[in-house]
């Protein structure tokens, strides 16, 4: 199963992400560093939220992103986990919606061929 998005996501998010995410990281190792500790927690919980392993993989990428560009936001009010887990329950609602949508204009296409 390619997930929700056909396969495509891997890619784009590969190819756009991944070089912003080095370089940010480069930039804070400290941080990039607190973040990758919390990998494989992310993953886990997207996974089991997603049931798509690459749709998983792809919300924990833009989770940590997004986590390093508001990484001024992080107050310490809460656990770096909690914070990212927090961003990371935005990113899989944003893929379900995307998803949804894209599902809605698909069947209405569908709906046109018929008549």
């Amino acid at each position: 199963m390619f997930g929700l998005c056909g396969g495509r996501c891997r890619a784009r998010v590969n190819v756009f992400l991944e070089p912003q995410l080095v370089k940010k990281t480069q930039k804070e190792p400290r941080f990039g560093e607190s973040l990758a500790q919390h990998r494989r927690v992310l993953f886990r919980y997207a996974l089991l939220q997603l049931r798509d392993s690459v749709l998983a993989e792809d919300a924990v990428q833009e989770t940590l992103l997004a986590a390093l560009q508001a990484e001024g936001g992080f107050a310490g009010r809460s656990s770096l986990r909690t914070w990212l887990i927090g961003i990371l329950k935005h990113k899989i609602a944003d893929l379900r919606r995307r998803a949804a949508c894209e599902t809605s204009l698909d069947e209405s296409e569908g709906i046109g061929l018929a008549v």
